[in-house]
């Protein structure tokens, strides 16, 4: 259970989201970036970036173009608010040949990129992360593994097999999870923080077995300890941003309910698929697949898909319990005409 006295998440006076834009001969790279400090010098901590920025300059890129500002919003908030700026981006390059975006994506970074130091590098990511306030431990070199020192609740030792954590020679980054901390929630809002830190479906995998940990992991191949001590703050961010959508129980079994008891409904449609969303008598949510009749195991971690991509704003005290979750998103839903009492 989450803890009673867990600090409330950090609220951040003003942020931007941001677009660069730069030309490689006949190709055009876009990049979307959040900063949190405003700093018109910043480029972003993509390796594109930094490598093209380190050989030509500023002056490559075209002037930074501000896409929304941003105040008083979490992390998670921001994450929201970047993300939706990176799918539109991502639908532009799709539709031009001549454009590609470099935000996290599995096929410009998975398993490629130089061989790195792992002992030297990992020890500066530790110092590097120490001077913007995030404590972390290198407790495996040869597998790259770094955790934090004082992780959010419920990871860490009294989770009993919930963490965050590097891996793969620190070019991986992410949960893991013992096996019976695994349930299909954990696992489903472990890749939802890491795609609202920009990196898309095709970055990150599932891997590990059942009989030991579970791990989901985002690939990437940033090169310098200041990335990624940068990353990792980020991650720890959020994690501690919506560490109540996490839980230290086993996982849920969401059983088929009568259907004399259904309150109302509603039929959406994300990333991942289409779902139709069920609210029954004493609150019970359920949530079922297009084509299945078993509801899903992880009713909170769809529903938090649900929010990010209809852009809901559900607030953080309705994430307390699944149910309140869930008949939050109904009414938002049905204020947008697609719920329905029944």
């Amino acid at each position: 259970m989450q803890s009673s006295d867990q600090q409330p998440p950090k609220i951040f006076d003003k942020a931007q989201i941001y677009r660069v834009t730069f030309n490689v001969g006949d190709k055009k790279y876009v990049y979307v970036g959040l900063d949190t400090n405003c700093d018109p010098d910043y480029y972003g901590s993509s390796l594109v970036i930094y490598h093209y920025q380190k050989i030509f300059g500023t002056s490559l890129f075209e002037p930074k173009e501000i896409l929304e500002e941003l105040t008083n919003l979490t992390m998670s908030e921001i994450c929201q608010r970047e993300r939706k700026y990176i799918r539109q981006t991502k639908l532009l390059a799709s539709k031009d040949k001549a454009m590609h975006s470099i935000n996290y994506t599995g096929q410009n970074r998975r398993d490629s990129g130089p061989k790195i130091n792992i002992s030297l590098v990992g020890s500066q990511v530790v110092a590097e992360a120490k001077q913007i306030g995030l404590e972390l431990d290198f407790v495996d070199e040869k597998q790259g593994v770094i955790k934090p020192t004082n992780p959010p609740p419920p990871f860490g030792r009294l989770s009993r097999g919930m963490h965050i954590e590097t891996y793969s020679g620190l070019k991986r980054i992410g949960f893991s999870f013992l096996t019976h901390r695994s349930s299909g929630s954990n696992l489903s809002v472990a890749r939802a923080i890491l795609m609202q830190l920009g990196f898309d479906d095709s970055s990150i995998s599932e891997t590990g077995s059942k009989k030991d940990y579970v791990r989901v992991m985002a690939t990437h191949n940033l090169q310098e300890p200041k990335q990624i001590a940068e990353l990792y703050k980020n991650l720890v961010t959020l994690a501690q941003d919506q560490s109540r959508l996490f839980s230290n129980e086993p996982a849920d079994v969401n059983k088929n309910l009568p259907e004399k008891d259904l309150l109302e409904k509603a039929a959406v449609e994300i990333e991942r698929g289409r779902f139709l969303i069920k609210r029954y008598k004493g609150n019970f949510i359920r949530i079922y697949k297009e084509g299945s009749k078993s509801a899903m195991p992880n009713t909170k971690a769809v529903l938090v898909d649900i929010n990010l991509e209809y852009d809901l704003n559900i607030e953080q005290k309705d994430w307390a319990q699944t149910q309140r979750a869930g008949k939050a998103i109904l009414r938002k839903l049905k204020s947008l005409k697609l719920g329905e009492k029944v």
